[in-house]
Order: structure tokens, then C-alpha cells, then sequence
């Protein structure tokens, strides 16, 4: 009985709020369409118009910007072209002689491989013929190497340092 009640009351306040509510206009006719200043009577608060300065201020102040100071344009540099003074090219250098060191040599006097390890580098297997550094491996012999650059020769004893 009491929900009965309720759902009775309920409707006739609802009934209610429809009747007080203004008519509103009928948007299908272009014709009936209400614009803002006809509106402007049932505005219960309207906003008075704030100065120019609180805009000027909010556009001042980027509203994204991590300080929110105002964004001040640096100014330009002027550059001042100079001569280009060149300087004569140097005679290109040789390659410094590589950091090997000789580890070991292995097969027979013909086909000798070398274990060289670079500049503290992990060891590798080479050959007659195989480049490091600019500078080309020569002659591989029982315990050394010979490494050949244009016309200097420098020559690698095993375990020296």
C-alpha cells in the first residue's frame, strides 16, 4: 500500500514539474527557431561582462605551460660572416703499428695460422694475407709474425709485449 502511495505521489509531481516548465520551441521549423536574446528574459543569473585586463591576463599566461609565465620571444643573433681561413692539409699519417700480442702458431711452414689477441681484445685465428689495423700480415713463422705496411715492416715475437 505504501509503494502504491508512493508511485501516486511521484506521478503527480512530475505532472507537476512538466506544467512549470517554459514551452520549448519547435527546432523543426527553421521559422520558430528561438535565438539567444529571446532566451536571455529566462536566464535566471546572467554573467556580467568581465574587463579586457582578466582576458588579457589568462592569454598572458599559457595556460599548459609548467611556470605559466608569459612566453617572451628571445631576441635574434645576428651573425657576422667571417673568412674562412683554411689551413694547409696535413700529410696523411700511417697507421700506428697494432697492439697484437703473438699467442701462438699452428700447422707446418707453408700454411702457418697465428692466435693474436688485439689490445687486450679476445684472440683470434689469422692467416697470410689477413689485414689488421691498416697493416697486412706478411709472413707467419715458427714463433713470430711479420706485419707489413707500405714499406715498413714491423715483426711480432711470440708472448712479447
Amino acid at each position: 500500500m505504501t509503494l502504491a502511495g508512493t508511485v501516486v505521489a511521484a506521478g503527480y509531481w512530475a505532472v507537476d514539474v512538466y506544467h512549470q516548465q517554459p514551452p520549448l520551441p519547435d527546432l523543426s521549423r527553421p521559422d520558430s527557431a528561438t535565438t539567444a536574446t529571446d532566451l536571455k528574459g529566462n536566464d535566471p543569473s546572467p554573467r556580467r561582462k568581465r574587463p579586457d585586463v582578466f582576458y588579457a591576463a589568462l592569454l598572458e599566461r599559457p595556460l599548459f605551460a609548467p611556470g605559466r609565465r608569459p612566453v617572451v620571444a628571445e631576441p635574434e643573433i645576428e651573425v657576422v660572416a667571417q673568412q674562412e681561413v683554411r689551413e694547409p692539409t696535413p700529410e696523411p699519417t700511417k697507421a700506428p703499428a697494432p697492439d697484437l700480442g703473438l699467442l701462438g702458431v699452428m700447422g707446418t711452414d707453408n700454411t702457418n695460422s697465428a692466435l693474436v689477441a688485439n689490445a687486450g681484445g679476445d684472440p683470434i685465428w689469422i692467416t697470410t694475407g689477413t689485414t689488421i689495423a691498416g697493416w697486412t700480415v706478411t709472413n707467419i713463422g715458427t714463433d713470430w709474425l711479420e706485419l707489413n705496411l707500405d714499406d715498413e715492416t714491423i715483426r711480432i715475437e711470440m708472448y712479447q709485449k
